[in-house]
């Protein structure tokens, strides 16, 4: 086996270099909410920088084509899982919020009065004795 030359050296500190560009790149997405439902596809993207370093490497475009097939195929089935992954996810959530409004809509003025309620008893529960529907005498504690 051959030794590491400069070359191979100079690869490989070109590779750190994009791991660590690479890992700036995707926590700003992160930060801004771009890799929901897409983390397949970033992590695609660092693969690909890694294959473009090994054909440099080993200086064979028929091997490094051979790896990219190998990781595609690999890696095909786990983007298509994330993307789907997320949209049911997104369904069961969007779901949610409509099963939370129709019961709102449902409950009409009736869910303000009982939360009111539940407020009110709450802090009676807890030693509040203004209770404006009971005329307390304006102590609190417990």
């Amino acid at each position: 086996m051959e030794t590491v030359n400069d070359q191979h050296a100079a690869v490989l500190l070109r590779l750190l270099g994009w791991g660590v560009f690479y890992n700036w790149l995707v926590a700003r997405l992160e930060k801004k909410g771009y890799d929901r439902g897409y983390m397949g596809f970033i992590v695609s993207g660092g693969v690909f920088g890694v294959i473009v370093g090994f054909t440099v490497l080993v200086g064979s475009l028929d091997l490094g084509m051979v790896l990219l097939a190998c990781f595609a195929a690999a890696g095909l089935p786990m983007v298509i899982g994330s993307v789907a992954r997320y949209n049911e996810a997104r369904t069961r959530e969007e779901e949610l919020l409509d099963e939370v409004m129709q019961r709102l809509t449902r409950a009409g003025g009736e869910g303000a009065d009982a939360d009111e309620e539940k407020d009110r008893r709450i802090r009676l529960a807890w030693g509040d004795r203004t209770d404006p529907a009971g005329g307390g005498a304006g102590k609190k504690g417990r």
